[in-house]
């Protein structure tokens, strides 16, 4: 059954299906627009400016009309920025990002000067907002452009990687990639797909396109997925190994959860840390900040809790609360979030709280990113603060109080350690006892580090094809950002970034004989470690640091002592 489109200037659409693959209706069409109830809204269609895009249908032999107008039948058409066609090739979209990007990429280079230009920071945060954001926009559209297509938009960012780096076209990619941070444009789209789908299946479960997904992750991988969306975001989702996650669950609110009126104070007083102490000073003089605001909170009437959460290196998690003598605690589901532990055990202290009827309860909790999720407005993206806001209004109901102060965790306060020692007890127990889903932000993290670790992997499948100047670049950087102290001049750190990529000298680039040093007038066929490690004009700067030359662990530091000298290159 085929599909059309109706694209309206004011970027509003109708869908219909023929089933004989034809634009021949034998009536003329009636839209929502044309109804007694749209008219009266002021809802109008334009006739003129409303253009047909058929998508797999045959010429039509008379013309579609609609509101006595016949329209105009296209193959291609914008729509909310995308240019969508008839055979949705997506050609048509791939030449006008590279049309946008071109303008930009010129005012990129007018940017990267070596001497007068912007530093990289600049440079990267002009690309990631002013390029790169256009292909993010239409990532999911992407997903099953033509190889050609693709691979014209890869070398779309391999050009703007050289401009920031300075580096010329005969430059290892994969060197360009991990020096700049950006993986490659089609991991990119992975990446940014596979975050629509989680947000898709979390957040509208019930969606013809996350129902689809869903079904198409619990069958086994396609070995010819085609042309077909939902294969090929499927494949997506496995490569990137977020299949157990996106299939957890809905993230949706909690059932008992009321929105409040907007008039009405909060259920919850948040107690905010002040400033009067800062965070940096010592232990003992945290610890007696914090003494003094909880002696200031308590009440004789009042149930003091201490909540805190914990996950451990091999991702098992645990939640408790300590309440005088009494101590409960939780075994959560493995490979969570330690903001949801500590959403748990807040969640845990209320219900508790309810259960005996306390008329005030006071929390004490470390983790300030609880009381900054608690203090907002907008709670449908976390299915345990609504649940928390849920039971605080029941305990507010019957004319109870809930108070909820952050103190600094790990400065010595009795009930925080307790709660922590009980909480880092239950994550060794064998069972969970709490079923909870990872969250969203924690899925997209873990979604970027797959990104990065498969980059990392072409770099290592360059350095065991026996690449040279990745192989130096893996040895002489361990994959760490460079840093610089502050009031570099751009023309050092364009140079250390030559060094690190690795350039080849003149002699290995036309594979000639080698030509003695400039320096030293020493012949070697190494001529760049030769000048590094071995020339008497570099010999002042290898004084006292010779070991750390010579020891492949430590290049970052040798590194940063040769830019601080201003050795010039």
């Amino acid at each position: 059954m085929a599909k059309g489109l109706l694209c309206s200037a004011m970027q509003m659409t109708w869908r219909w299906f023929s089933p004989d693959r034809t634009v021949t209706p034998r009536r003329q069409l009636r839209f929502p627009a044309y109804t007694p109830n749209a008219v009266s809204l002021a809802l109008k269609s334009i006739s003129k400016k409303t253009k047909c895009l058929p998508f797999g249908l045959r010429q039509p032999d008379r013309p579609l009309l609609l509101g006595g107008h016949s329209l105009d039948i296209v193959h291609c058409h914008q729509y909310l920025g995308v240019w969508f066609d008839s055979r949705l090739t997506f050609a048509t979209h791939v030449h006008y990002i590279r049309e946008r990007a071109a303008t930009r990429i010129a005012a990129l280079k007018a940017l990267s000067h070596s001497n007068l230009g912007a530093l990289y920071s600049v440079l990267q945060t002009f690309y990631s907002y002013a390029i790169h954001s256009i292909v993010d926009y239409r990532a999911v559209c992407l997903v099953e452009v033509l190889e050609s297509l693709r691979l014209s938009l890869e070398v779309l960012q391999n050009t703007v990687l050289r401009v920031m780096l300075g580096a010329p076209p005969w430059m290892r990619l994969v060197n360009l990639r991990a020096e700049s941070g950006f993986p490659s444009l089609q991991h990119r789209i992975w990446e940014r797909t596979t975050a629509v789908i989680a947000q898709l299946c979390r957040h509208w479960p019930r969606f013809t396109v996350s129902v689809l997904l869903q079904r198409t992750l619990d069958r086994p991988p396609n070995p010819h997925p085609g042309g077909d969306w939902i294969l090929l975001a499927a494949d997506i989702v496995r490569k990137l190994d977020a299949t157990n996650a996106i299939c957890g669950g809905p993230d949706l609110p909690d059932p008992a959860y009321a929105p409040a009126p907007p008039w009405l104070p909060p259920l919850i007083r948040c107690v905010e840390p002040t400033t009067a102490v800062p965070r940096s000073s010592f232990p003992a003089v945290l610890c007696q900040d914090s003494l003094s605001h909880v002696a200031a909170l308590s009440t004789p009437d009042a149930a003091v809790y201490y909540t805190d959460g914990s996950v451990s290196d091999d991702g098992s998690a645990g939640a408790a609360f300590v309440c005088d003598e009494w101590v409960e605690s939780w075994r959560v589901t493995s490979s969570v979030s330690d903001y949801q532990t500590e959403l748990v055990a807040i969640l845990g202290t209320l219900r508790h709280a309810d259960r005996h009827f306390y008329r005030c309860i006071i929390i004490h909790t470390d983790s300030l990113s609880s009381v900054c999720g608690l203090q907002t407005q907008r709670y449908t993206d976390n299915k345990y603060l609504t649940a928390i806001i849920a039971v605080a209004a029941s305990i507010t109901g019957q004319g109870g109080e809930v108070i909820l102060h952050w103190l600094p965790g790990h400065v010595g306060i009795a009930g925080n350690e307790r709660a922590e020692a009980d909480a880092r007890h239950a994550a060794t127990f064998p069972v969970p006892t709490f079923q909870l889903h990872p969250s969203l932000s924690l899925l997209l993290r873990r979604v970027a580090y797959t990104v990065r670790h498969l980059s990392w992997e072409d770099h290592q499948f360059q350095i065991y094809e026996g690449s040279r100047s990745a192989t130096w670049y893996a040895i002489e950087t361990a994959y760490a950002p460079v840093t610089v102290p502050h009031g570099t001049s751009n023309y050092l750190l364009v140079s250390l970034r030559h060094l690190r990529l690795g350039f080849p000298c003149c002699g290995q680039m036309t594979n000639s004989n080698p030509e003695p040093c400039p320096h030293c007038f020493d012949i070697s066929e190494q001529p760049l470690l030769h000048y590094v490690l071995d020339c008497p004009a570099t010999s002042r700067l290898r004084c006292g640091i010779s070991e750390q030359l010579h020891n492949r662990d430590e290049p970052f530091i040798w590194q940063q002592r040769l830019l601080h000298r201003h050795l010039p290159l």
